[in-house]
């Protein structure tokens, strides 16, 4: 048998100081911002703790993170013989009207009639102590009046744990009117008393989220009579329970949490029946409300919010298939069926030509992508071809057995594809010809020295198209050293065999050419043979003897040949070797001190 320790609680007298009252109603405290004012005493084996509970059965918090709990905050229990508790500030209640409640979030894990914890309240600052409300009280008030623990010098109060099924079995809401001896009051304190016996030890007491305020109203408003598809929004924050009974007073069966509450008829009589809610605002306080209502009969079609078909169906969409109602599509029809096969947001409005009353819903009609490889391809042989298939949540199969989004090819063909959706499990195909042509012979060439007076025809060489970097489309360009003038110009030509496309470009010196009629001052210039092969004569004429420099350029413009040269008087045959040079043209500058004279020269 347990042997108690004389009572402490019955005799102990505390004196409480404090500052400004609270004078506001209604008043909640979540603890999520700290204390709150509210304050352990711990001094007679007490083990009250504040913050996140993360004990055996008392493992978190009524709302957010914080709470009050015996025990410590961890696994550890409370202690033998504890005598404890945790006070709320001050409340001035000269104010109070006389309907405001108590309330708060609380959960008890204690040995059953040993160990427990209640709500009492002082108006004296703390000299006694009141529980308010007591044992048998409605709204999981205290279940017990014989803990021999006594908390707070009572006997009544919370108590048991879950395996003896006299726990709370987690956060439960417990609220009771205000006691009458704390209104008008102008000095108010609460405290949740606990205490324990000398052995059998549990997780204990915890509370959050206290509350004094005036029980909400709700109105449903007088019974009424209106079409099916009925709404009831009341608007307010909590909590609804939403019930319905007949009308010969039989039992309420819930039908709906839900804050908006949605009624229909879908039978062809009047539907008449009982509607209660049961509504429980943020303090925890509640309230109910009925009403008698009677719905007439109305049409009653959801469709989905929208529906995705494969690329080539139809759809056959039904609104209803009853004889007495009338259909108003947005596509102009009015049959109760309607056959889609286009991409839309389609509505349609169902009226009840009995009850007068109508419903309207609308559907947005998509279609999946079908695999799409593009246009032919053609180009060169050699090229690596990437054809590409790829659609999310797709599959592939391709003509050569391949099952990747991509394949790559460089060989000419028909190609085939097909694509399965694995969502809606939608079929579809494409077909893709690659041609690779072999590249034209584009050469347009060595960069070349043109004289201003001079033009050069540019070809191309056979092959499909063509298109040069003037925007002309023949297979020559004639480069014009007259019109262009002097100066450093670029020709690109792009060659297109069957898709095949071949670049080639030529840079066009321009510059001037001096003595080209074959006069270098009082002499007369001549070269022979020209065309030559081994060697070239250069032949100066001229009645007198004269020093000149001869420089050979190479037609990218390139200096490959420097020499001094003396003419006499009369005829001067200067002999060039050419057994050394490259096939092609070299241009001749021959000078004086006063004038320049270029010849051109081909090597074969």
């Amino acid at each position: 048998m347990k042997t108690l320790l004389p009572l402490i609680a019955s005799v102990l007298v505390t004196s409480i100081s404090f500052g400004q009252c609270i004078d506001t109603l209604p008043y909640k405290e979540n603890f999520e911002n700290g204390t709150g004012g509210w304050v352990e005493d711990n001094t007679n084996n007490g083990s009250w703790a504040f913050g996140t509970p993360l004990k055996n059965t008392i493992t978190n918090a009524a709302s957010g993170v914080n709470a009050w709990t015996t025990g410590g905050l961890s696994t550890g229990t409370y202690q033998n013989n504890e005598n404890s508790w945790v006070t709320s500030p001050c409340f001035d209640l000269s104010a109070a009207m006389g309907n405001e409640w108590v309330a708060l979030k609380v959960w008890w894990e204690s040995e059953f009639g040993w160990d427990g914890a209640n709500l009492q309240y002082s108006t004296d600052s703390g000299q006694t102590w009141l529980n308010v409300g007591a044992f048998g009280a409605s709204n999981n008030w205290f279940n017990d009046n014989n803990i021999q623990a006594v908390p707070g010098g009572s006997v009544q109060g919370w108590t048991g744990r879950e395996n003896t099924n006299d726990g709370s079995n987690g956060w439960v809401i417990a609220k009771h009117p205000l006691d009458n001896n704390t209104l008008g009051q102008p000095q108010v304190f609460f405290r949740i008393a606990f205490a324990a016996d000398v052995s059998v030890n549990d997780d204990g007491f915890a509370f959050d989220d206290f509350a004094i305020a005036t029980p909400p109203t709700i109105n449903l408003g007088n019974d009424t009579v209106d079409c099916a598809n009925f709404s009831i929004h009341p608007g307010l924050a909590g909590t609804y329970a939403w019930s319905i009974a007949d009308t010969a007073g039989g039992p309420y069966t819930t039908i709906s949490n839900q804050p908006t509450l949605f009624l229909t008829n879908p039978s062809a009589q009047d539907s008449t029946f009982n509607l209660q809610v049961l509504y429980t605002d943020t303090f925890g306080l509640c309230t109910a409300d009925t009403m008698r209502i009677t719905l007439l009969p109305a049409p009653y079609h959801t469709f989905a919010d929208s529906i995705t078909l494969c690329h080539d169906a139809t759809l056959n969409l039904w609104a209803d298939t009853a004889t007495n109602h009338t259909y108003a599509w947005s596509t102009g029809q009015s049959t109760g069926m309607i056959t889609i096969d286009t991409v839309g947001t389609y509505s349609v409005v169902v009226t009840n030509t009995t009850s007068g009353c109508s419903h309207a819903d609308t559907v947005a009609i998509d279609y999946t992508t079908p695999v799409a490889l593009g246009n032919d391809i053609f180009a060169c042989i050699g090229d690596t071809i990437l054809l590409d298939a790829t659609m999310p949540n797709n599959i592939y199969r391709w003509i050569n057995g391949e099952n990747t989004a991509t394949i790559a090819t460089d060989t000419s063909g028909l190609f085939f594809v097909e694509a399965t959706d694995t969502i809606l499990g939608c079929f579809s195909t494409d077909t893709i010809t690659v041609t690779l042509s072999p590249p034209a012979n584009v050469n347009l060439g060595p960069d070349v020295i043109l004289c201003n007076i001079d033009t050069l025809l540019l070809d191309a060489g056979p092959g499909g198209s063509y298109l040069w970097s003037d925007g002309s489309t023949a297979q020559t360009l004639e480069v014009n050293g007259p019109m262009l003038g002097l100066g450093a110009y670029t020709y690109w030509v792009i060659v297109n065999n069957n898709g095949c496309e071949v670049q080639d470009d030529i840079a066009v010196l321009v510059t001037t050419c001096p003595g080209i009629d074959e006069r270098l001052g009082e002499h007369t210039i001549n070269i022979y043979p020209n065309p030559a092969k081994e060697q070239v004569h250069l032949v100066i004429s001229g009645t007198q003897k004269t020093e000149m420099t001869l420089m050979i350029f190479s037609a990218q413009g390139r200096q490959v040949h420097c020499e001094n040269v003396l003419a006499n008087m009369g005829t001067t045959t200067h002999t060039i070797p050419l057994s050394n040079w490259a096939k092609g043209m070299y241009y001749l500058h021959l000078s004086t001190a006063k004038t320049t004279v270029v010849k051109r020269v081909v090597v074969q």
